[in-house]
Protein backbone atom coordinates (compact mmCIF):
# COMPACT_ATOMS: atom_id res chain seq x y z
CA UNK A 1 0.00 0.00 0.00
CA UNK A 2 1.33 3.43 -0.94
CA UNK A 3 2.34 5.56 2.01
CA UNK A 4 0.28 8.61 2.88
CA UNK A 5 1.29 12.14 1.95
CA UNK A 6 2.07 12.93 5.60
CA UNK A 7 4.35 9.92 6.01
CA UNK A 8 6.09 10.67 2.73
CA UNK A 9 6.57 14.32 3.67
CA UNK A 10 8.02 13.42 7.08
CA UNK A 11 10.48 11.02 5.49
CA UNK A 12 11.29 13.39 2.65
CA UNK A 13 11.91 16.28 5.03
CA UNK A 14 14.24 14.13 7.07
CA UNK A 15 16.16 13.11 3.96
CA UNK A 16 16.20 16.47 2.18
CA UNK A 17 14.92 19.47 4.11
CA UNK A 18 16.92 18.69 7.26
CA UNK A 19 20.10 18.46 5.21
CA UNK A 20 19.26 21.70 3.41
CA UNK A 21 18.78 23.31 6.79
CA UNK A 22 22.25 22.20 7.90
CA UNK A 23 23.81 23.52 4.70
CA UNK A 24 22.10 26.88 5.16
CA UNK A 25 23.19 26.97 8.82
CA UNK A 26 26.80 26.43 7.80
CA UNK A 27 26.51 29.22 5.26
CA UNK A 28 24.95 31.55 7.81
CA UNK A 29 27.56 30.76 10.46
CA UNK A 30 30.75 30.69 8.42
CA UNK A 31 30.15 32.67 5.24
CA UNK A 32 27.48 35.24 5.98
CA UNK A 33 29.57 37.30 8.49
CA UNK A 34 32.42 37.50 6.02
CA UNK A 35 30.10 38.65 3.23
CA UNK A 36 28.51 41.28 5.46
CA UNK A 37 31.90 42.55 6.62
CA UNK A 38 33.24 42.84 3.11
CA UNK A 39 30.12 44.63 1.91
CA UNK A 40 30.71 47.29 4.55
CA UNK A 41 34.20 48.02 3.27
CA UNK A 42 33.98 47.19 -0.41
CA UNK A 43 31.46 46.91 -3.21
CA UNK A 44 33.45 44.79 -5.65
CA UNK A 45 31.32 42.91 -8.12
CA UNK A 46 33.04 39.57 -7.48
CA UNK A 47 31.98 39.53 -3.83
CA UNK A 48 28.37 40.38 -4.69
CA UNK A 49 28.31 37.74 -7.40
CA UNK A 50 29.62 35.10 -4.98
CA UNK A 51 26.69 35.79 -2.62
CA UNK A 52 24.16 35.89 -5.48
CA UNK A 53 25.46 32.59 -6.76
CA UNK A 54 24.84 30.93 -3.43
CA UNK A 55 21.35 32.39 -3.14
CA UNK A 56 20.59 31.22 -6.67
CA UNK A 57 21.85 27.76 -5.76
CA UNK A 58 19.67 27.72 -2.65
CA UNK A 59 16.56 28.77 -4.56
CA UNK A 60 17.11 26.20 -7.30
CA UNK A 61 17.63 23.45 -4.75
CA UNK A 62 14.54 24.48 -2.84
CA UNK A 63 12.53 24.61 -6.08
CA UNK A 64 13.33 20.93 -6.67
CA UNK A 65 12.09 20.17 -3.17
CA UNK A 66 8.87 22.10 -3.82
CA UNK A 67 8.24 20.25 -7.09
CA UNK A 68 8.21 16.94 -5.24
CA UNK A 69 5.93 18.35 -2.53
CA UNK A 70 3.54 19.81 -5.10
CA UNK A 71 3.20 16.43 -6.80
CA UNK A 72 2.30 14.87 -3.46
CA UNK A 73 -0.18 17.63 -2.62
CA UNK A 74 -2.11 16.87 -5.81
CA UNK A 75 -2.96 13.37 -4.68
CA UNK A 76 -6.57 12.54 -3.70
CA UNK A 77 -7.64 13.81 -0.30
CA UNK A 78 -7.97 10.32 1.29
CA UNK A 79 -4.23 9.79 0.67
CA UNK A 80 -3.07 12.59 2.93
CA UNK A 81 -3.23 10.81 6.30
CA UNK A 82 -4.24 7.21 7.01
CA UNK A 83 -3.48 7.16 10.72
CA UNK A 84 -6.64 8.75 12.11
CA UNK A 85 -9.81 7.80 10.31
CA UNK A 86 -11.87 9.95 12.68
CA UNK A 87 -10.57 13.19 11.18
CA UNK A 88 -12.18 14.53 8.03
CA UNK A 89 -10.27 14.47 4.76
CA UNK A 90 -10.03 18.25 4.79
CA UNK A 91 -8.65 18.21 8.34
CA UNK A 92 -5.91 15.79 7.31
CA UNK A 93 -5.23 17.88 4.19
CA UNK A 94 -4.86 21.09 6.20
CA UNK A 95 -2.76 19.39 8.87
CA UNK A 96 -0.29 18.23 6.21
CA UNK A 97 -0.14 21.73 4.73
CA UNK A 98 0.40 23.24 8.17
CA UNK A 99 3.22 20.79 8.84
CA UNK A 100 4.74 21.67 5.46
CA UNK A 101 4.57 25.43 6.12
CA UNK A 102 6.01 25.03 9.62
CA UNK A 103 8.95 22.99 8.35
CA UNK A 104 9.73 25.49 5.61
CA UNK A 105 9.48 28.41 8.02
CA UNK A 106 12.07 26.71 10.19
CA UNK A 107 14.48 26.81 7.27
CA UNK A 108 13.41 30.30 6.24
CA UNK A 109 14.52 31.68 9.61
CA UNK A 110 18.05 30.55 8.82
CA UNK A 111 18.22 32.21 5.39
CA UNK A 112 15.35 34.74 5.17
CA UNK A 113 16.74 36.52 2.11
CA UNK A 114 15.62 33.58 -0.07
CA UNK A 115 11.95 34.12 0.76
CA UNK A 116 11.29 30.41 1.26
CA UNK A 117 8.28 30.96 3.54
CA UNK A 118 6.58 33.17 0.96
CA UNK A 119 7.17 30.54 -1.71
CA UNK A 120 5.71 27.87 0.56
CA UNK A 121 2.53 29.92 1.02
CA UNK A 122 2.26 30.19 -2.76
CA UNK A 123 2.58 26.41 -3.02
CA UNK A 124 -0.17 25.99 -0.42
CA UNK A 125 -2.40 28.34 -2.40
CA UNK A 126 -1.75 26.44 -5.63
CA UNK A 127 -2.48 23.09 -3.98
CA UNK A 128 -5.69 24.27 -2.35
CA UNK A 129 -6.76 25.77 -5.67
CA UNK A 130 -6.04 22.43 -7.35
CA UNK A 131 -8.29 20.57 -4.91
CA UNK A 132 -11.08 23.14 -5.30
CA UNK A 133 -10.75 23.10 -9.09
CA UNK A 134 -11.16 19.33 -9.01
CA UNK A 135 -14.52 19.71 -7.28
CA UNK A 136 -15.70 22.37 -9.73
CA UNK A 137 -14.39 20.29 -12.63
CA UNK A 138 -16.70 17.50 -11.52
CA UNK A 139 -19.50 20.06 -11.43
CA UNK A 140 -18.70 21.00 -15.02
CA UNK A 141 -18.95 17.35 -16.01
CA UNK A 142 -22.30 17.05 -14.24
CA UNK A 143 -23.47 20.17 -16.06
CA UNK A 144 -22.61 18.54 -19.39
CA UNK A 145 -24.60 15.48 -18.34
CA UNK A 146 -27.50 17.76 -17.40
CA UNK A 147 -27.40 19.30 -20.89
CA UNK A 148 -27.49 15.84 -22.47
CA UNK A 149 -30.44 14.73 -20.36
CA UNK A 150 -32.31 17.96 -21.05
CA UNK A 151 -31.66 17.66 -24.78
CA UNK A 152 -33.20 14.18 -24.77
CA UNK A 153 -36.25 15.49 -22.91
CA UNK A 154 -36.68 18.41 -25.31
CA UNK A 155 -36.27 16.13 -28.34
CA UNK A 156 -38.78 13.66 -26.93
CA UNK A 157 -41.19 16.53 -26.33
CA UNK A 158 -40.86 17.62 -29.95
CA UNK A 159 -41.49 14.11 -31.25
CA UNK A 160 -44.61 13.73 -29.12
CA UNK A 161 -45.98 17.07 -30.34
CA UNK A 162 -45.56 15.99 -33.98
CA UNK A 163 -47.14 12.59 -33.48
CA UNK A 164 -50.79 12.64 -34.62
CA UNK A 165 -51.72 9.95 -32.10
CA UNK A 166 -49.79 11.29 -29.14
CA UNK A 167 -52.71 13.15 -27.62
CA UNK A 168 -50.40 15.68 -25.97
CA UNK A 169 -52.02 18.90 -24.82
CA UNK A 170 -50.63 22.21 -26.00
CA UNK A 171 -49.56 23.28 -22.50
CA UNK A 172 -47.58 20.04 -21.99
CA UNK A 173 -45.44 20.73 -25.07
CA UNK A 174 -43.76 23.75 -23.50
CA UNK A 175 -40.03 23.67 -22.71
CA UNK A 176 -40.47 26.13 -19.85
CA UNK A 177 -41.34 23.51 -17.19
CA UNK A 178 -38.29 21.53 -18.30
CA UNK A 179 -36.15 24.67 -18.01
CA UNK A 180 -37.49 25.42 -14.54
CA UNK A 181 -36.74 21.87 -13.38
CA UNK A 182 -33.26 22.00 -14.91
CA UNK A 183 -32.53 25.37 -13.31
CA UNK A 184 -33.62 24.00 -9.93
CA UNK A 185 -31.47 20.90 -10.38
CA UNK A 186 -28.51 23.00 -11.51
CA UNK A 187 -28.92 25.32 -8.52
CA UNK A 188 -29.01 22.31 -6.19
CA UNK A 189 -25.82 21.00 -7.79
CA UNK A 190 -24.03 24.30 -7.21
CA UNK A 191 -25.29 24.55 -3.64
CA UNK A 192 -24.12 21.01 -2.94
CA UNK A 193 -20.63 21.90 -4.15
CA UNK A 194 -20.58 25.03 -2.00
CA UNK A 195 -21.65 22.98 1.03
CA UNK A 196 -18.83 20.60 0.19
CA UNK A 197 -16.44 23.57 0.27
CA UNK A 198 -17.61 24.72 3.71
CA UNK A 199 -15.53 22.23 5.77
CA UNK A 200 -12.48 23.04 3.64
CA UNK A 201 -12.83 26.77 4.25
CA UNK A 202 -13.67 26.42 7.94
CA UNK A 203 -10.90 23.89 8.59
CA UNK A 204 -8.37 25.93 6.67
CA UNK A 205 -9.27 29.07 8.58
CA UNK A 206 -8.90 27.19 11.86
CA UNK A 207 -5.64 25.34 11.20
CA UNK A 208 -3.92 27.90 8.97
CA UNK A 209 -5.38 31.03 10.52
CA UNK A 210 -2.57 33.23 9.19
CA UNK A 211 -3.85 32.66 5.64
CA UNK A 212 -7.54 32.10 6.43
CA UNK A 213 -8.63 34.72 3.89
CA UNK A 214 -6.96 32.67 1.16
CA UNK A 215 -9.49 29.84 1.34
CA UNK A 216 -12.51 32.14 1.11
CA UNK A 217 -11.02 33.97 -1.86
CA UNK A 218 -10.24 30.73 -3.69
CA UNK A 219 -13.77 29.36 -3.30
CA UNK A 220 -15.32 32.66 -4.37
CA UNK A 221 -12.98 32.89 -7.35
CA UNK A 222 -13.73 29.35 -8.50
CA UNK A 223 -17.47 29.89 -8.15
CA UNK A 224 -17.23 33.11 -10.16
CA UNK A 225 -15.18 31.42 -12.90
CA UNK A 226 -17.59 28.49 -12.97
CA UNK A 227 -20.50 30.83 -13.66
CA UNK A 228 -18.47 32.45 -16.43
CA UNK A 229 -17.80 29.00 -17.87
CA UNK A 230 -21.49 28.10 -17.69
CA UNK A 231 -22.51 31.18 -19.67
CA UNK A 232 -19.82 30.50 -22.25
CA UNK A 233 -20.97 26.87 -22.41
CA UNK A 234 -24.61 27.62 -23.17
CA UNK A 235 -23.58 30.09 -25.87
CA UNK A 236 -21.44 27.41 -27.53
CA UNK A 237 -24.66 25.80 -28.73
CA UNK A 238 -25.62 29.05 -30.41
CA UNK A 239 -22.45 28.91 -32.55
CA UNK A 240 -21.75 25.18 -32.98
CA UNK A 241 -19.52 25.48 -36.06
CA UNK A 242 -17.08 27.76 -34.26
CA UNK A 243 -17.40 26.29 -30.80
CA UNK A 244 -17.13 22.52 -31.14
CA UNK A 245 -13.53 22.26 -32.28
CA UNK A 246 -10.57 20.49 -30.78
CA UNK A 247 -9.47 21.98 -27.48
CA UNK A 248 -6.60 24.40 -27.84
CA UNK A 249 -3.54 22.56 -26.53
CA UNK A 250 -1.83 25.82 -25.63
CA UNK A 251 -4.56 26.67 -23.12
CA UNK A 252 -3.99 23.36 -21.35
CA UNK A 253 -0.25 24.02 -21.32
CA UNK A 254 -0.92 27.35 -19.61
CA UNK A 255 -2.65 25.56 -16.75
CA UNK A 256 -6.24 26.16 -17.83
CA UNK A 257 -7.34 22.55 -17.44
CA UNK A 258 -10.41 23.52 -15.43
CA UNK A 259 -12.00 25.19 -18.43
CA UNK A 260 -10.81 22.61 -20.97
CA UNK A 261 -13.80 20.31 -20.55
CA UNK A 262 -15.11 19.34 -23.97
CA UNK A 263 -18.88 19.65 -23.97
CA UNK A 264 -20.89 17.00 -25.79
CA UNK A 265 -22.21 17.87 -29.22
CA UNK A 266 -25.96 18.45 -29.07
CA UNK A 267 -28.03 19.56 -32.03
CA UNK A 268 -28.87 23.24 -31.42
CA UNK A 269 -32.52 22.96 -32.42
CA UNK A 270 -34.74 25.98 -31.70
CA UNK A 271 -36.60 24.19 -28.86
CA UNK A 272 -33.30 23.29 -27.18
CA UNK A 273 -32.00 26.85 -27.49
CA UNK A 274 -35.30 28.08 -26.07
CA UNK A 275 -34.82 25.65 -23.20
CA UNK A 276 -31.32 27.02 -22.50
CA UNK A 277 -32.59 30.60 -22.69
CA UNK A 278 -35.40 29.89 -20.24
CA UNK A 279 -32.97 28.10 -17.94
CA UNK A 280 -30.61 31.09 -17.95
CA UNK A 281 -33.51 33.41 -17.22
CA UNK A 282 -34.54 31.28 -14.23
CA UNK A 283 -30.97 31.27 -12.91
CA UNK A 284 -30.63 35.03 -13.29
CA UNK A 285 -33.92 35.55 -11.47
CA UNK A 286 -33.37 33.24 -8.49
CA UNK A 287 -30.74 30.51 -8.85
CA UNK A 288 -27.56 32.59 -8.70
CA UNK A 289 -28.83 34.60 -5.75
CA UNK A 290 -29.60 31.41 -3.82
CA UNK A 291 -26.10 30.10 -4.50
CA UNK A 292 -24.50 33.35 -3.36
CA UNK A 293 -26.40 33.10 -0.07
CA UNK A 294 -25.13 29.54 0.28
CA UNK A 295 -21.61 30.75 -0.47
CA UNK A 296 -21.79 33.42 2.23
CA UNK A 297 -22.83 30.79 4.76
CA UNK A 298 -19.78 28.64 4.01
CA UNK A 299 -17.30 31.47 4.57
CA UNK A 300 -15.53 31.60 7.95
CA UNK A 301 -16.91 33.72 10.78
CA UNK A 302 -15.48 37.23 11.18
CA UNK A 303 -12.26 37.58 13.11
CA UNK A 304 -12.26 38.90 16.64
CA UNK A 305 -11.76 42.67 16.96
CA UNK A 306 -8.14 42.19 18.05
CA UNK A 307 -7.33 40.08 15.00
CA UNK A 308 -9.41 42.13 12.65
CA UNK A 309 -6.97 44.98 12.92
CA UNK A 310 -4.15 42.67 11.90
CA UNK A 311 -6.00 41.00 9.05
CA UNK A 312 -7.66 44.06 7.57
CA UNK A 313 -11.39 44.50 7.14
CA UNK A 314 -12.88 41.23 8.41
CA UNK A 315 -16.25 42.01 6.96
CA UNK A 316 -14.83 41.57 3.47
CA UNK A 317 -14.37 37.85 4.17
CA UNK A 318 -18.09 37.42 4.80
CA UNK A 319 -19.46 38.47 1.47
CA UNK A 320 -18.82 38.02 -2.18
CA UNK A 321 -18.19 41.21 -4.09
CA UNK A 322 -21.54 42.79 -4.88
CA UNK A 323 -20.07 43.86 -8.20
CA UNK A 324 -19.24 40.23 -9.08
CA UNK A 325 -22.72 39.02 -8.13
CA UNK A 326 -24.49 41.74 -10.10
CA UNK A 327 -22.20 41.17 -13.04
CA UNK A 328 -22.83 37.41 -13.21
CA UNK A 329 -26.59 37.86 -12.91
CA UNK A 330 -26.45 40.40 -15.73
CA UNK A 331 -24.23 38.15 -17.86
CA UNK A 332 -26.60 35.21 -17.38
CA UNK A 333 -29.57 37.39 -18.29
CA UNK A 334 -27.73 38.57 -21.41
CA UNK A 335 -26.97 34.95 -22.33
CA UNK A 336 -30.70 34.28 -22.23
CA UNK A 337 -31.41 37.24 -24.51
CA UNK A 338 -28.67 36.20 -26.94
CA UNK A 339 -30.04 32.67 -27.17
CA UNK A 340 -33.54 34.01 -27.83
CA UNK A 341 -32.18 36.22 -30.59
CA UNK A 342 -30.39 33.23 -32.12
CA UNK A 343 -33.71 31.37 -32.24
CA UNK A 344 -35.40 34.34 -33.91
CA UNK A 345 -32.56 34.53 -36.44
CA UNK A 346 -32.80 30.82 -37.18
CA UNK A 347 -36.45 31.15 -38.12
CA UNK A 348 -35.84 34.49 -39.83
CA UNK A 349 -33.08 32.97 -41.95
CA UNK A 350 -35.50 30.34 -43.21
CA UNK A 351 -37.93 33.06 -44.28
CA UNK A 352 -35.07 34.96 -45.91
CA UNK A 353 -34.04 31.84 -47.82
CA UNK A 354 -37.54 31.48 -49.25
CA UNK A 355 -37.45 35.10 -50.41
CA UNK A 356 -33.91 34.84 -51.75
CA UNK A 357 -34.77 31.78 -53.84
CA UNK A 358 -37.84 33.53 -55.21
CA UNK A 359 -35.91 36.69 -56.04
CA UNK A 360 -33.15 34.72 -57.78
CA UNK A 361 -35.65 32.70 -59.84
CA UNK A 362 -37.48 35.78 -61.21
CA UNK A 363 -36.42 37.79 -64.27
CA UNK A 364 -37.39 41.18 -62.89
CA UNK A 365 -36.03 43.30 -65.71
CA UNK A 366 -37.80 41.22 -68.38
CA UNK A 367 -41.33 41.25 -66.97
CA UNK A 368 -43.52 42.54 -69.81
CA UNK A 369 -47.00 41.57 -68.63
CA UNK A 370 -49.13 43.02 -65.88
CA UNK A 371 -49.07 40.70 -62.85
CA UNK A 372 -52.32 38.93 -62.01
CA UNK A 373 -51.34 37.17 -58.78
CA UNK A 374 -49.10 37.34 -55.77
CA UNK A 375 -45.85 35.40 -56.12
CA UNK A 376 -45.82 31.93 -54.61
CA UNK A 377 -42.72 32.77 -52.59
CA UNK A 378 -44.81 35.30 -50.65
CA UNK A 379 -47.47 32.69 -49.94
CA UNK A 380 -44.73 30.31 -48.79
CA UNK A 381 -43.34 33.00 -46.46
CA UNK A 382 -46.74 33.60 -44.85
CA UNK A 383 -47.46 29.88 -44.47
CA UNK A 384 -44.02 29.32 -42.95
CA UNK A 385 -44.64 32.22 -40.56
CA UNK A 386 -47.86 30.61 -39.34
CA UNK A 387 -46.06 27.29 -38.92
CA UNK A 388 -43.09 28.79 -37.07
CA UNK A 389 -45.40 30.85 -34.88
CA UNK A 390 -47.32 27.77 -33.81
CA UNK A 391 -44.10 25.86 -33.07
CA UNK A 392 -42.88 28.72 -30.90
CA UNK A 393 -46.21 29.16 -29.14
CA UNK A 394 -46.28 25.47 -28.23
CA UNK A 395 -42.63 25.42 -27.16
CA UNK A 396 -43.15 28.47 -24.93
CA UNK A 397 -46.55 27.43 -23.63
CA UNK A 398 -47.94 30.71 -24.96
CA UNK A 399 -51.66 29.96 -24.71
CA UNK A 400 -52.67 33.54 -25.55
CA UNK A 401 -50.81 33.59 -28.85
CA UNK A 402 -52.68 34.15 -32.09
CA UNK A 403 -51.07 30.96 -33.42
CA UNK A 404 -52.84 28.49 -31.14
CA UNK A 405 -56.47 27.76 -30.45
CA UNK A 406 -59.08 30.20 -31.65
CA UNK A 407 -57.14 33.35 -30.81
CA UNK A 408 -57.35 35.98 -33.52
CA UNK A 409 -56.54 39.65 -33.98
CA UNK A 410 -58.45 40.33 -37.16
CA UNK A 411 -61.97 40.98 -35.94
CA UNK A 412 -61.75 44.69 -36.75
CA UNK A 413 -58.79 44.69 -39.12
CA UNK A 414 -60.06 43.33 -42.44
CA UNK A 415 -57.86 44.19 -45.40
CA UNK A 416 -60.95 44.69 -47.60
CA UNK A 417 -61.85 47.70 -45.45
CA UNK A 418 -58.44 49.30 -45.90
CA UNK A 419 -58.84 51.42 -48.98
CA UNK A 420 -55.54 53.27 -48.55
CA UNK A 421 -52.59 51.93 -50.47
CA UNK A 422 -49.25 51.11 -48.90
CA UNK A 423 -47.35 54.40 -48.75
CA UNK A 424 -43.81 54.65 -50.06
CA UNK A 425 -41.38 57.32 -48.94
CA UNK A 426 -40.94 58.65 -52.48
CA UNK A 427 -44.62 58.59 -53.43
CA UNK A 428 -45.44 60.71 -56.45
CA UNK A 429 -41.82 61.30 -57.42
CA UNK A 430 -40.42 60.36 -60.77
CA UNK A 431 -37.78 57.68 -60.94
CA UNK A 432 -35.00 60.12 -61.80
CA UNK A 433 -35.34 62.08 -58.59
CA UNK A 434 -36.64 59.38 -56.24
CA UNK A 435 -33.17 58.16 -55.29
CA UNK A 436 -32.18 61.44 -53.67
CA UNK A 437 -35.55 61.81 -51.98
CA UNK A 438 -35.29 58.26 -50.67
CA UNK A 439 -31.84 58.93 -49.22
CA UNK A 440 -33.12 62.04 -47.45
CA UNK A 441 -36.15 60.13 -46.18
CA UNK A 442 -33.91 57.42 -44.75
CA UNK A 443 -31.93 60.00 -42.77
CA UNK A 444 -35.02 61.29 -40.99
CA UNK A 445 -36.93 58.00 -40.79
CA UNK A 446 -37.44 56.37 -37.41
CA UNK A 447 -34.88 53.62 -36.90
CA UNK A 448 -36.51 50.23 -36.50
CA UNK A 449 -34.74 47.73 -34.29
CA UNK A 450 -34.98 44.30 -35.87
CA UNK A 451 -33.97 42.42 -32.71
CA UNK A 452 -34.95 44.15 -29.46
CA UNK A 453 -32.43 44.12 -26.62
CA UNK A 454 -34.88 42.24 -24.41
CA UNK A 455 -36.92 39.77 -26.46
CA UNK A 456 -40.09 38.73 -24.67
CA UNK A 457 -40.85 35.06 -24.15
CA UNK A 458 -43.87 35.10 -26.43
CA UNK A 459 -44.43 33.66 -29.88
CA UNK A 460 -45.63 37.08 -31.07
CA UNK A 461 -42.31 38.72 -30.19
CA UNK A 462 -40.35 36.07 -32.10
CA UNK A 463 -42.61 36.28 -35.15
CA UNK A 464 -42.35 40.05 -35.24
CA UNK A 465 -38.55 39.83 -35.12
CA UNK A 466 -38.30 37.22 -37.87
CA UNK A 467 -40.77 39.09 -40.09
CA UNK A 468 -38.88 42.36 -39.72
CA UNK A 469 -35.69 40.49 -40.59
CA UNK A 470 -37.23 38.91 -43.71
CA UNK A 471 -38.88 42.11 -44.98
CA UNK A 472 -35.69 44.08 -44.41
CA UNK A 473 -33.69 41.47 -46.33
CA UNK A 474 -36.21 41.56 -49.21
CA UNK A 475 -35.96 45.34 -49.28
CA UNK A 476 -32.16 45.22 -49.48
CA UNK A 477 -32.21 42.62 -52.27
CA UNK A 478 -34.60 44.83 -54.25
CA UNK A 479 -32.02 47.62 -54.14
CA UNK A 480 -29.73 45.40 -56.23
CA UNK A 481 -32.32 44.71 -58.95
CA UNK A 482 -33.25 46.41 -62.19
CA UNK A 483 -37.06 46.45 -62.38
CA UNK A 484 -39.43 46.88 -65.25
CA UNK A 485 -42.77 48.64 -64.74
CA UNK A 486 -44.57 45.33 -64.25
CA UNK A 487 -41.84 44.04 -61.90
CA UNK A 488 -42.51 47.09 -59.73
CA UNK A 489 -46.21 46.26 -59.73
CA UNK A 490 -45.40 42.65 -58.80
CA UNK A 491 -43.46 43.84 -55.75
CA UNK A 492 -46.36 46.19 -54.97
CA UNK A 493 -48.70 43.18 -54.93
CA UNK A 494 -46.28 41.15 -52.81
CA UNK A 495 -45.90 43.95 -50.27
CA UNK A 496 -49.64 44.52 -50.04
CA UNK A 497 -50.19 40.78 -49.65
CA UNK A 498 -47.79 40.68 -46.71
CA UNK A 499 -49.52 43.70 -45.26
CA UNK A 500 -52.93 42.07 -45.53
CA UNK A 501 -52.03 38.65 -44.12
CA UNK A 502 -49.68 39.73 -41.36
CA UNK A 503 -52.48 41.51 -39.52
CA UNK A 504 -53.42 38.00 -38.41
CA UNK A 505 -50.14 37.60 -36.50
CA UNK A 506 -48.83 41.09 -35.70
CA UNK A 507 -50.38 42.92 -32.79
CA UNK A 508 -51.93 46.31 -33.46
CA UNK A 509 -49.86 49.25 -32.32
CA UNK A 510 -46.11 49.78 -32.51
CA UNK A 511 -45.34 46.31 -33.90
CA UNK A 512 -47.81 46.76 -36.77
CA UNK A 513 -46.45 50.24 -37.48
CA UNK A 514 -42.89 48.91 -37.68
CA UNK A 515 -43.83 46.13 -40.09
CA UNK A 516 -45.80 48.54 -42.26
CA UNK A 517 -42.88 50.98 -42.23
CA UNK A 518 -40.55 48.25 -43.49
CA UNK A 519 -43.03 47.34 -46.22
CA UNK A 520 -43.15 51.02 -47.19
CA UNK A 521 -39.35 50.98 -47.45
CA UNK A 522 -39.62 47.88 -49.64
CA UNK A 523 -41.99 49.63 -52.03
CA UNK A 524 -39.83 52.77 -51.99
CA UNK A 525 -36.73 50.79 -52.93
CA UNK A 526 -38.64 49.08 -55.73
CA UNK A 527 -39.84 52.41 -57.14
CA UNK A 528 -36.30 53.74 -57.01
CA UNK A 529 -35.05 50.76 -59.05
CA UNK A 530 -37.87 50.74 -61.63
CA UNK A 531 -37.38 52.11 -65.14
CA UNK A 532 -41.00 53.34 -64.99
CA UNK A 533 -42.47 54.41 -61.68
CA UNK A 534 -46.04 53.32 -62.40
CA UNK A 535 -48.02 51.56 -59.68
CA UNK A 536 -51.10 49.38 -60.11
CA UNK A 537 -54.52 50.79 -59.31
CA UNK A 538 -55.41 50.17 -55.68
CA UNK A 539 -58.76 48.61 -56.57
CA UNK A 540 -56.98 45.97 -58.66
CA UNK A 541 -54.46 45.41 -55.86
CA UNK A 542 -57.26 44.82 -53.33
CA UNK A 543 -59.02 42.34 -55.60
CA UNK A 544 -55.88 40.30 -56.34
CA UNK A 545 -54.52 40.37 -52.80
CA UNK A 546 -57.86 39.52 -51.17
CA UNK A 547 -58.25 36.44 -53.33
CA UNK A 548 -54.76 35.17 -52.52
CA UNK A 549 -55.09 36.02 -48.83
CA UNK A 550 -58.29 34.00 -48.59
CA UNK A 551 -56.61 31.00 -50.20
CA UNK A 552 -53.57 31.13 -47.91
CA UNK A 553 -55.54 31.74 -44.72
CA UNK A 554 -57.87 28.85 -45.52
CA UNK A 555 -54.86 26.52 -45.45
CA UNK A 556 -53.69 27.82 -42.09
CA UNK A 557 -53.17 24.93 -39.73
Amino acid sequence: MEESVLVFLQRFNEDVLAKLSRVFSVYKTHFMPEVVAREKTSRKSSEVVRDDLFLGFAKELFALYLDVCTTQFRRPLPDFDDEDAVDSEYFAFMRVLKYFVAQVKGVDVIIPMCGLATTAIEIVEACVRFQIEGVFQNLRQETGDLFCSAHEDVTRLGRSSRSPTAGVSESSQSVQPLAQDAAKKFTDMMQQVLRQMEPLVQTGASILSEISRLFSDLVQSQFYHFLKWFNAAVLLYAEPKRAFTQTDASSVARGEESDALVLPWLEPSPPFLLFLACMCRELATEGIGECVRELIECLPAPLSPSKAGEGGDARRSRHMSQLDVTHMIQVTRESSVELLQVVARQYGNQLCLLIQNGVAATSWADMDEEPRSVQEMMAAVVEATFRFGKELALALGDEHSAFVGSNSRTASRDFRRRASALRSRNGGAVAASSGMQLDVARIFARKIQIFPTDLELTADAFVQAMLKMAIKAFSEWVRLLQLSKFALQQIQLDAEFLRSTLVHVVAAGEAEEEVESLLSDLLSNARARAVEDVLMEQSSVVAIVSTKSTQVLSRRG
